[in-house]
């Protein structure tokens, strides 16, 4: 869990930093492409984690098959 934090808390100043870079032009709803993607990759990093788990993948709810 502790490499988990330290990628999380990694992507957030990554993520941070890069929004810093355009906070005015987001006033009017412009992102630049390296914004976008680093909150695309975000996203598929959290539906990875809350699809597999932090200790691998989730086991099937009981009477769903």
């Amino acid at each position: 869990m502790s490499a988990r934090q330290q990628a999380d808390a990694n992507t957030t100043k990554e993520l941070t930093d890069a929004l810093a870079l355009t906070a005015a032009e987001r006033a009017q709803c412009r992102f630049d492409d390296d914004s976008m993607r680093h909150t695309a990759a975000a996203r598929d990093r959290a539906a990875q984690a809350a699809a597999g788990g932090l200790g691998g993948a989730v086991p099937a709810a009981g009477g769903d098959e």
